[in-house]
């Protein structure tokens, strides 16, 4: 799997969050800002893309992964605290 599959297919996995982080008021996509390091080929130096899974690559996925699942399951858990609270409100007024 080369890295634009990759990211394509933590995008579908995740229901379209992509791993990124925010500078200031720019999101940035870090399968792009770290492309070089994750083996695509820069076309002066390197011509192909190394699919081999190094040490680095590993590391960087795990973060990708958990980046990315964070911010997949946050939206849920702040739903439910909140209907949890309203719940509990609710049931303060009897």
């Amino acid at each position: 799997m080369d890295l634009d599959q990759l990211k394509a297919a933590m995008i579908q996995a995740s229901g379209g969050t992509g791993w990124t982080e925010t500078r200031g008021a720019t999101e940035v996509d870090l399968f792009e800002e770290l492309a070089a390091t994750l083996g695509r080929p820069d076309y002066v130096q390197v011509t192909t893309e190394d699919l081999d899974p190094s040490a680095l690559f590993l590391k960087f996925l795990d973060d990708a992964a958990r980046s990315v699942c964070a911010r997949t399951v946050e939206p849920t858990s702040t739903a439910r605290g909140r209907a949890g609270r309203a719940a509990r409100r609710a049931g303060r007024g009897r």
